[in-house]
């Protein structure tokens, strides 16, 4: 039953990280534009591995003090919270865009009318935007697999304790973190975006 269970939640979970990856990048290109979006991509990136180290340095202490049924009690708390700011975003979004229209000016129109994407734009995309998606989706496809049960591979494999396990594991994520920031503002200076 358990099992089953944990396998069914993990699907949900995955189902919906992808979406909520293309919702924040959208919202990001909407509110960022020109020379400052590279960075704000990078600092979404940012806050969302935050979220991956925390958990991967935390969540093994959280569940010594707590227990496990408090742990994922707390888990549920965040995941709702996440979706509280979720539906805040997109009340402010709303707000803003019928400001936009009230306005009425040309620009306003053309930024709305900016939004709409259609399937037939893929053929717009260059080589280099094709190149640099198959990376990301082979890099993801190796990747993410291997940090799910890297914990347990490290811990198995080298020895090592549970919490040193999760801090192994979420090293990555470190790296993504000091990294995506720099990276972002470099493109935005320097340029060279696919």
């Amino acid at each position: 039953g358990g099992y089953y269970l944990m396998l069914e939640g993990r699907f949900v979970f995955g189902m919906g990280g992808g979406p909520m990856s293309v919702v924040q990048n959208a919202y990001a290109a909407l509110y960022f534009t020109g020379r400052e979006i590279a960075l704000a991509f990078a600092l979404a990136l940012t806050v969302s591995r935050l979220g991956s180290v925390v958990n991967f340095a935390l969540t093994e202490q959280i569940e010594s003090y707590i227990g496990l049924v408090w742990t994922l009690a707390v888990g549920l708390f965040l995941c709702i919270l996440s979706f509280l700011s979720g539906c805040v975003l997109c009340g402010v979004d709303y707000i803003s865009e019928r400001k936009l229209l009230e306005l009425g000016d040309e620009d306003n129109r053309a930024l709305l009318k900016g939004r709409v994407i259609s399937l037939k734009d893929i053929r717009e995309f260059s080589a280099k935007y094709w190149i640099l998606t198959g990376i990301c989706v082979s890099f993801y496809c190796i990747i993410f697999p291997f940090i799910a049960i890297a914990s347990q591979f490290f811990q198995d494999n080298y020895n090592v304790s549970p919490r040193e396990g999760g801090y192994l594991a979420g090293i990555v994520y470190d790296l993504s973190l000091i990294l995506s920031p720099l990276l972002g503002y470099a493109v935005d200076l320097i340029g060279f975006r696919a």
